[in-house]
């Protein structure tokens, strides 16, 4: 597994496997994602990516129990919702069900425009979380889906910089999401891409469906072996951000993913002609819209 090198000098693993979005609110043990992640592990994945609003901590928690991979050969994710008044609470009941010491990076899940009422403010909440870096039950902090308004307010009193910027990244979503990387990428914050192969997976029939196709076919023969339009969207996420969060039930999907890391780089044109399509089409950007609208 690749990794990048984080702000806080910490290496991440470049592609993470996502316990969210088609897992989400499985409460109990359910047997189809406790075996999904344990094979995750057990062909590669070494960043496992989760968040208290997905509802299924339980499941998560037996996969790891289940795994012979040991706890400081993984990288593990967790976020915590806005509005909770006591996150350190919160953290530790995560820390608990999982049957873990620490999580490797604890983010902020929203920006202060999504906080409920009476919620504590966006510089209340990093201030929070950098006391739990302090006291080692996070490793790392970042934050998830912030535009560049609700970094500058977090900049202004954090002692520490956000580690890492979580986003929806992929080329129907360029348009909004490129400044928020551009910044981030000029404050030492790296980007986490999710939802990177959405255009296939829930947009299809779109204009990068075709470029994606010829730029596989490219690639593939620059590797000296078959290329699939998702490995062009997660190569693509990769190059534009720094970290890609996918996600799969099939083996041979899960490797599909891992195997980006071999692939060649895509070059100007083709990262070009990918953002390009993606500007032709106006698809509804699902969280995206609501945040950076």
């Amino acid at each position: 597994m690749s990794t990048v090198k984080l702000n806080s000098g910490a290496s991440i693993p470049t592609v993470g496997y996502g316990i969210g979005t088609a897992w989400y609110g499985r409460s109990g043990v359910n047997e189809e994602l406790r075996d999904a992640i344990v094979k995750a592990i057990d062909v590669g994945y070494t960043h496992l990516d989760s968040a208290e609003v997905y509802a299924n901590a339980e499941s998560f928690a037996a996969a790891l129990k289940a795994t012979e991979t040991k706890r400081e050969d993984l990288w593990i994710t967790e976020k915590i919702l806005p509005g909770m008044a006591d996150i350190a609470g919160t953290l530790k009941k995560q820390l608990s069900t999982l049957g873990l010491d620490y999580v490797d990076l604890y983010l902020l899940h929203a920006p202060e425009k999504l906080f409920p009422k009476g919620s504590p403010s966006q510089a209340e909440a990093w201030q929070q979380l950098e006391q739990l870096q302090a006291d080692g039950l996070a490793k790392n902090i970042g934050i998830s889906n912030h535009r560049v308004e609700d970094i500058e307010k977090i900049l202004k009193v954090a002692k520490v910089v956000p580690a890492v910027n979580q986003i929806e990244l992929h080329p129907y979503v360029w348009k909004e999401a490129k400044e928020i990387v551009d910044f981030c990428h000029e404050k030492g914050i790296k980007i986490q891409a999710y939802s990177p192969t959405a255009p296939l997976v829930h947009y299809k029939g779109g204009p990068v469906d075709a470029v994606v196709d010829n730029i596989a076919k490219s690639l593939g023969e620059r590797a000296g072996k078959s290329v699939t339009p998702g490995q062009v969207l997660l190569k693509w996420a990769a190059q534009k951000g720094d970290i890609s969060v996918t996600t799969s039930s099939k083996e041979e999907r899960m490797k599909e993913q891992l195997a980006i890391v071999s692939l060649p780089a895509l070059n100007d044109v083709e990262l070009k002609a990918i953002e390009d399509a993606g500007l032709k089409s106006e698809v509804k950007r699902k969280y995206m819209v609501e945040v950076f609208k």
